[in-house]
């Protein structure tokens, strides 16, 4: 349009900042002490850990500490979410239920064993790739399809009570309606 309100092109204000590098970002920011770390993550689908050799990492130029779940309380071990569905009590809204860092078994790949904190990240990151955990893999229990977790009946049911009320202050439906939507959940096909 002649008013250029419709198809003139506009130069974004950070534009120029961001294309250049003079854009400030959260990790351009120093503050002297600033110590950075690096997850170090499960690399078996599941297993005991019968142990973690952190000695590599800890002489590593500018590694300062290695963090496991034997540096914590169990209690200061776990975290968790607050409970879907109103399923919580008054005094526990959140399920404390995962732990921080595993500290006895892994059941997933990815899952957090160690923390190398060191002094920039890159040495955090050196140090993260010289720890070694050392597990004890169970015998050919592990399921890697969804086929697989079919026939084993491997699968994740919601139990939720259909007389108990939302905690959000819906109005309760009639039970025995909510009963009757209910029941076994239904045979699935094989893929």
């Amino acid at each position: 349009n002649a008013d250029g309100t419709v198809a003139d092109p506009v130069l974004h204000v950070r534009t120029l900042p961001q294309c250049t590098g003079e854009a400030k970002y959260t990790f351009d920011h120093k503050a002297p002490g600033l110590l950075h770390g690096r997850f170090v993550f499960s690399t078996q689908p599941s297993g005991k850990i019968t142990g973690i050799d952190v000695n590599g990492a800890l002489n590593t130029k500018g590694v300062v500490r290695v963090l496991t779940a034997q540096d914590l309380t169990p209690e200061q071990n776990l975290t968790g979410l607050p409970l879907p569905f109103g399923l919580g009590t008054a005094d526990n809204e959140t399920n404390l239920d995962e732990q921080i860092f595993r500290s006895d078994e892994v059941t997933a790949v990815g899952q957090p064993v160690a923390l190398v904190i060191a002094e920039t990240d890159m040495d955090a990151a050196r140090g993260a790739a010289l720890v070694t955990v050392h597990y004890d893999k169970p015998a050919g229990n592990e399921l890697y399809s969804i086929t697989q977790a079919r026939n084993a009946d491997s699968y994740l049911q919601l139990q939720i009570d259909p007389t108990q009320a939302p905690k959000t202050g819906a109005k309760q439906a009639d039970p025995a309606a909510a009963a009757a939507t209910t029941g076994p959940r239904p045979p699935v096909p094989n893929a």
